[in-house]
């Protein structure tokens, strides 16, 4: 295996573990050792030793040019690979800064980016498809929500990539939540949950832990949950970070309903504060919002 291979899977895996430090560092490793004919990778590797380390920090303003001007060059290149997967990262960081019209926008350029001409790739549809439902269903367009969430995993069928399967049925999940069948979002949230059980990946790359965790506090069943906490240990002490934000949500959830409100409003405090300082909208809203 090339030395750039192995440093590229190592940035990857450091990803994984939530050290965006590590993984900006293997990241470059593996760009010195790149041809320059490698494109793919190298366009890969360039996002993960700047704006994706930017993301995981929570540095999304820094992150979000970043990814504009990775597409700009996508748009301009022969090789389909930059372009499609610039406008993932770029709606991901769109979205998460809270601007889902813009977001919308450009997961829905990522799809038909995916599915033309000699661009077509299941794997990029399907990220498309996940994307334009999460959003829809932030919107509460649930009908539109489900149909993009079912086309992305009958895409991702065909192509496996880290957890992209276990994320795209937590959206389907809360879909069915929110539509009125917990069963059916239970079923759903499990089945993610069994793909990629792991405490060791951070909840940003797997959500599927915690989003399981937080289902079933939505469903009342709070002993299960504080289960899940003790088992994780998790405790409010500590940095609070992007990465761990909704591990510590969750948290702060569980000691409200707890009748705990002041250690829960600490806690969240300090998230409002982190989230305020580096201007993330997404997680104002959930931070102030209900479960």
């Amino acid at each position: 295996m090339p030395a750039w291979c192995i440093a590229l899977l190592r940035a990857e895996l450091a990803g994984a573990r939530g050290d965006p430090e590590e993984m900006a560092t293997y990241a470059r490793k593996a760009l010195a050792r790149l041809a320059e004919d490698e494109s793919g990778p190298r366009f890969w590797a360039r996002w993960l030793s700047g704006g994706g380390a930017d993301w995981m920090r929570g540095r999304l303003a820094d992150a979000e040019p970043i990814a504009a001007e990775m597409l700009a060059e996508g748009r301009a290149s022969s090789d389909p690979y930059p372009l499609i997967t610039s406008c993932h990262a770029l709606a991901a960081v769109q979205q998460a800064r809270g601007k889902l019209d813009a977001a919308l926008r450009t997961y829905r350029d990522g799809l038909r980016f995916a599915t033309q001409g000699s661009r077509l790739s299941p794997f990029h549809a399907a990220e498309a498809h996940l994307g334009i439902a999460q959003v829809l269903y932030e919107q509460d367009h649930l009908d539109d929500a489900l149909h993009h969430v079912t086309e992305g995993i009958e895409l991702g069928r065909q192509l496996i990539w880290f957890f992209e399967p276990g994320r795209r049925l937590v959206t389907l999940a809360w879909i069915r939540q929110a539509s009125g069948d917990p069963d059916g979002a239970l079923e759903a949230m499990n089945e993610a949950y069994r793909m990629h059980p792991s405490p060791e990946v951070n909840s940003r790359w797997n959500p599927a832990p915690v989003e399981r965790a937080r289902l079933l506090l939505v469903q009342g069943r709070i002993g299960e949950v504080e289960r899940w906490i003790a088992d994780r240990r998790l405790t409010a002490e500590g940095d609070v970070s992007y990465m761990r934000e909704p591990d510590h949500l969750l948290l702060a959830r569980v000691q409200l309903a707890r009748s705990d409100p002041e250690r829960a409003l600490r806690l969240l405090q300090r998230l409002d504060d982190l989230a305020e300082s580096q201007d993330r909208k997404e997680s104002l809203i959930k931070i102030k919002g209900p479960v």
